[in-house]
């Protein structure tokens, strides 16, 4: 039987190429030049979206005007770090081109540039914003290296106008708020008055430091020296009362006069220009008027306090500002430097700036302007006593051994969130200390600020006002922190006042009468210009002794961002107002409740006499007094106690 010959089979089809959604041809292999260029490209594209990301989003998460609480500096800052990091990464590429797959530049560049406009929301979790930037990034790449012609195309097509966009919006940006404002005071300068004369003036805010932590003020340990030496040669105030237990409202209260209820300034809105301030008047007069500011947040430009200063140094143009007001320095470089932070006895990385800075940036203001420039009004802010309480890496501690274990330096960094009713004694203990020591720091700086003074003989011919905006709580009522409260613990603060030349006649002169701080305005104008009418309300502190300042009254409408005391605080019961009257304090509380205590037997105010008979009449009194303030009638002049 023979076997039947199989038919002949028909050819198998060879098989077709992987199909591919895009017809471009395949990017060709590119040199370091092509790599430069991209990374150039993305530089600019990264930069101007996430700038306009992180304006956008401000508007939409924050009911705050564009920039309070942001930073004015971001519009050229994003860009210009963004582009240095962009080249930066492209020339290492380029270096490595022929040793490196040419998708790894698109595959960096594409997942860096997704990274940060993820970034621009902080409430991202930062290892997420990786792993879905680096996918973004992977896909993207993969892309473009099977058919990458059509975004060379693009990338060619754009580039110029790429350019000239981020090059005016750099150029915006840096000239608005950096040349500009020097031009401006370098013709205000210029164009002086001659003939215009008057006292220097320096106003000094100690940011967060309540007066009974100094040794002026009868704290046990030696926190203030050089500031105690200082008020022995003029005037000290022993019962100073803030407007408002934060920042904003206690430092508009002071430059215009007004009390804090009567301003536009909340957690939400800034100072609006209704009333004049005090750097206003004094450069209408002819003063050359700076700021230097360390609480960048809320005594910043942008909070409005800033208006009638012609320099006004708040947010930091050394390299660590410029870096950590991106995505990059916040999500990147910040959380790398926490574990290193960590690892210091004190720490040299607390994100804000130092006082030493403050005095540097004053003192060389002060050495650049000519030996006949006019009188100068200048406000210090200084941030060092806020919290984290960590003091400067070369302050020697004095109070206790300081933080040494990772987790006591993690409780300086988290104190204010940290649920209060889970710390223990010795982290209370801890925290205290650490506070004391951040005041004791903070008035070796003033010792070298008033020192170099002296040496260019700038004290003699200056009014020197050494004041804070608010206290702290540490326990006391259980509650911690600020803006929490109208208790003594926030609103009574340092007050040192040295009148012009005047060290003889008011060396070691103490006022025991409570005083407000909102009478500084009216205060330096009545010093400026002695016969000359005051556009503030109040009283003159160094006026005529035979009648009263302003009642020392105080109020906050609203609680904070965050609360230090997990909704405990006082304020979240609703708007407060106070007011001492005849040695009693009277706090109005939001819900209604009233609180009366007797400031001789009672400074701390722990017992509470708004329901005893015995003290009805000083209740009825002072609950008389804060109505009549509240509804706008002038104070009642009496003698002073």
């Amino acid at each position: 039987m023979n076997d039947a010959i199989p038919p002949e089979l028909p050819e198998s089809p060879a098989p077709e190429p992987e199909s591919s959604s895009d017809s471009s041809p395949p990017r060709m292999p590119r040199h370091g030049g092509a790599i430069l260029l991209e990374g150039l490209w993305f530089g600019m594209v990264a930069g101007l979206v996430e700038l306009l990301l992180t304006i956008v989003l401000k508007h939409v998460a924050d009911a705050a005007p564009i920039f309070f609480r942001l930073e004015r500096h971001v519009v050229w800052k994003i860009p210009l770090v963004d582009l240095v990091v962009f080249a930066t990464l492209a020339l290492i590429l380029a270096l490595a081109a022929r040793r490196i797959s040419g998708r790894v530049p698109t595959f960096v560049f594409t997942s860096l540039a997704v990274f940060l406009w993820l970034s621009s929301r902080p409430r991202l979790f930062l290892l997420a914003n990786v792993l879905l930037a680096c996918g973004v990034g992977y896909r993207f790449s993969g892309r473009v290296e099977r058919g990458g012609a059509w975004f060379d195309r693009i990338r060619r097509l754009s580039f110029a106008p790429l350019a000239l966009l981020w090059a005016a919006t750099f150029g915006w940006g840096f000239g608005t708020h950096v040349v500009a404002p020097r031009v401006l005071e370098a013709r205000a300068e210029s164009g002086r008055v001659e003939g215009r004369t008057g006292p220097n003036v320096l106003w000094i805010v100690l940011d967060t430091v309540r007066a009974d932590r100094l040794g002026l003020y009868g704290s046990a340990r030696p926190t203030s020296p050089k500031l105690d030496a200082l008020a022995a040669r003029g005037v000290v105030f022993e019962s100073a009362r803030s407007a408002s237990p934060w920042t904003l409202p206690s430092h508009a209260s002071m430059f215009t006069g007004q009390w804090a209820h009567l301003l536009s300034c909340d957690i939400e809105t800034p100072l609006d220009a209704a009333h004049p301030t005090v750097a206003e008047f004094l450069a209408s007069r002819g003063y050359a008027t700076a700021g230097f500011v360390a609480n960048k947040n809320y005594a910043g430009l942008e909070t409005g306090v800033a208006r009638g200063f012609e320099r006004y140094a708040d947010h930091e143009l050394t390299l660590a500002g410029i870096v950590g007001a991106t995505a990059l320095g916040k999500q990147v470089v910040a959380p790398l430097l926490d574990p290193a932070s960590a690892l210091l006895h004190r720490d040299a990385l607390v994100p804000r700036k130092p006082g030493a800075r403050v005095r540097t940036e004053f003192l060389e203001w002060l050495d650049s302007r000519p030996a006949d420039a006019r009188p100068f009004f200048v406000f210090l802010n200084f941030f060092d006593a806020h919290d984290p309480y960590v003091p400067p890496v070369d302050h020697a501690l004095r109070f206790g051994p300081g933080p040494k274990s990772m987790e006591e330096r993690r409780l300086m960094y988290e104190w204010f969130i940290r649920d209060k009713r889970s710390v223990t004694d010795a982290e209370r203990r801890l925290v205290n200390d650490a506070y004391d020591e951040c005041i004791a720091a903070l008035d070796s700086e003033l010792g070298r600020l008033f020192d170099a003074l002296a040496e260019r003989g700038r004290l003699d011919d200056t009014l020197v006002i050494v004041t804070a905006d608010h206290g702290e709580h540490f326990g006391e009522h259980d509650l911690y922190g600020h803006a929490a409260s109208l208790y003594p613990q926030e609103t009574h603060v340092p007050l040192v006042i040295l009148p012009p030349g005047a060290a003889a006649r008011n060396a070691g002169r103490r006022v025991a009468e409570a005083v407000s701080l909102r009478d500084l305005a009216t205060t330096v104008a009545s010093v400026v210009d002695p016969n000359g009418a005051s556009p503030f309300p109040g009283r003159s502190l160094l006026g005529d002794a035979a009648t009263a300042p302003s009642p020392a009254a105080a109020s906050i409408d609203r609680p904070v961002l965050a609360s230090p005391n997990q909704g405990r605080s006082p304020i979240f019961r609703g708007a407060m107002k106070s007011i001492i009257v005849d040695g009693y304090s009277y706090i109005l509380n939001g819900d209604g409740v009233e609180e009366l205590y007797l400031r001789a037997s009672d400074p701390g105010e722990l017992r509470n006499l708004a329901d005893s008979a015995e003290h009805r009449p000083a209740l009825e009194q002072a609950r008389t007094r804060l109505q009549a303030l509240l509804a706008g009638e002038p104070p009642i002049d009496r003698p002073r106690e």
